[in-house]
């Protein structure tokens, strides 16, 4: 009679035994999976100096001059960018640029971020910034008509994440000394005016600066201008 109970009592350790395994087999399993999928897909990580994690905060709460670092997917592979936060009230913009590509200049009616590996005194790869009082399609056409002389020219609308509907005019140098280079400027309208982003790169460097420059300008945010 205890033979059996015992015998009884055996297969039933046994039976939770092997239950319990396949559980945590299962979970393994799944965390296994987890993992593999957090490496494959990682979630942008940031860290900075200052508090605020939301986008729209980072744009607005950053101060001018202020450092970060963000890690983002760049063609399928995680890449730590340093960021520095640029806040212009004279034009009235901001907009985070990869202080180690380029270097910051700045004068009272623009700011230029220029190619480390260019000359500051005849940038091949840089991006100016500006501000006008006149409307959009006043200054998209004086662009526009500027860059006819020595480009070929072709202007459309586009949607920025930062700054929404905007003109851009993108122009590209076949003969004489405008030969191999590329423009894109856009004409973004604002309340008090338009603030003109301006590209300047070559065919060569196209997959390089011409992308980092489009996620700078994907990033800017127009702000209340104090200049006279």
């Amino acid at each position: 009679m205890k033979r059996k109970a015992i015998g009884k009592m055996l297969v039933t350790l046994s039976a939770t035994a092997l239950t319990l395994a396949m559980i945590c087999g299962c979970g393994g399993q799944k965390n296994q999976e987890e993992s593999s999928a957090a490496i494959l897909n990682p979630e942008p990580i940031s860290s900075s100096e200052s508090a605020g994690s939301s986008e729209a905060e980072e744009q607005t709460g950053r101060k001018d001059g202020e450092r970060f670092e963000e890690t983002v997917m760049i063609e399928g592979t995680a890449e730590t960018v340093k960021y520095e936060h640029v806040k212009n009230e004279t034009i009235g913009f901001e907009i985070d640029y990869e202080y180690e590509s380029f270097t910051r200049s700045e004068e009272s009616d623009r700011v230029r971020f220029i190619s480390v590996y260019d000359s500051a005194d005849n940038p091949w790869n840089y991006l100016d910034v500006t501000y006008s009082a006149k409307g959009v399609d006043d200054v998209a056409a004086s662009i526009s008509g500027e860059l006819s002389k020595d480009y070929e020219v072709t202007k459309d609308s586009i949607t920025l994440e930062g700054v929404g509907s905007c003109t851009r005019i993108e122009a590209s140098g076949a003969n004489g000394e405008t030969a191999g280079k590329l423009v894109t400027a856009y004409v973004i309208p604002a309340a008090d005016g338009c603030r003109i982003v301006t590209a300047h790169y070559t065919f060569e460097s196209a997959d390089g600066f011409g992308k980092r420059f489009f996620n700078m300008m994907n990033a800017m945010t127009v702000i209340e201008r104090n200049g006279d």
